[in-house]
């Protein structure tokens, strides 16, 4: 069944977080590519930002709130050293409850559930929970590899064998 596989990739690109961000400090998550684009912090709140999309699509509380989350959004300015936002720390705390809460919620989805036609922002647009919820997923298992790219120009060894 589709939650099956909805659950699985979620627990997985969650493990790709986690050891991508393993022993990664504060400092090194402020790290950007240097020919430009965003460190790991602020990726991991953008991933919470799209969490707040599929807390959505599940009926959750929201995993960032909206004030929290707007630093985040997609064409927001990348957190830096003078503006570092929500400590690393704090974010994969965030990310961790997140986590646990999605997978308590999908194995609960029944097939209405998945079959309902919700509006979600751009570019996503009009679709059924089941696609709204597999193109957010996509979403975050992008930016957990570039996390893993990030691991590697903070200094820090490969993560994935």
């Amino acid at each position: 069944m589709v939650t099956g596989v909805l659950a699985r990739q979620f627990r997985f690109t969650a493990h790709v977080v986690g050891v991508n961000l393993e022993g990664m400090t504060q400092d090194q998550a402020l790290v950007h590519p240097p020919t430009g684009g965003s460190s790991a912090s602020w990726i991991l709140g953008h991933i919470l930002t799209g969490r707040n999309g599929v807390h959505f699509l599940l009926g959750l509380e929201p995993a960032l709130s909206r004030e929290a989350a707007a630093p985040y959004e997609r064409g927001s300015a990348s957190g830096d050293a003078g503006n570092p936002g929500i400590p690393l720390a704090d974010l994969l705390a965030l990310f961790h409850a997140s986590q646990e809460k999605i997978a308590a919620a999908i194995p609960d989805l029944v097939p209405e559930q998945l079959a309902s036609v919700v509006d979600l922002p751009p570019p996503l647009g009009r679709c059924t929970v089941a696609e709204g919820l597999g193109l957010l997923q996509f979403h975050e298992a992008y930016h957990a590899g570039q996390l893993g790219v990030l691991r590697r120009l903070a200094g820090l060894p490969g993560a994935i064998a």
